[in-house]
């Protein structure tokens, strides 16, 4: 078990600076984890980087049904917690949701960071933080 987190927080360290994205987003999600539970994480990782109530984010939607979806859940929730969203105007945030052996790995891209935390259903189903926040430059 401890060689597996090692392996994932060595992962999630490197994650920063080695990996970049397209244009759009992307969203993996597990059907056993609900998307409202990786909203409200994926929201949490965005206001540790951008201050909420004072920040309008412009999403850049991830593709196909399931994307679609989640991003209808996660404008809901960085709305919620005080964020203005909007599809013209704003700080540009990308996102990933993937899963990783039995975590989610969720990245957040904004101006120059990503952010990287994995997350693992507790016994009861709720999605908790099993690596720090790394965060790193984006390329």
């Amino acid at each position: 078990m401890r060689a597996r987190q090692a392996m994932l927080v060595a992962m999630l360290g490197l994650s920063g600076c080695a990996t970049s994205m397209g244009a759009g987003s992307f969203v993996s999600v597990p059907t056993s984890i609900k998307n409202q539970q990786i909203a409200a994480n994926l929201t949490g990782l965005v206001a540790h980087a951008l201050p909420p109530a004072h920040t309008t984010v412009m999403l850049q939607p991830a593709s196909g049904s399931a994307g679609k979806r989640f991003g209808t859940t996660l404008d809901a929730a960085l709305r919620a917690r005080g964020f203005g969203v909007s599809s013209h105007t704003g700080i540009n945030v990308r996102y990933a949701v993937s899963p990783f052996d039995q975590s989610v790995l969720l990245r957040v891209w904004t101006n120059n960071e990503v952010l990287t935390r994995a997350y693992q259903p507790d016994k009861s189903g709720k999605l908790v933080p099993v690596s720090p926040i790394t965060v790193g430059r984006a390329g």
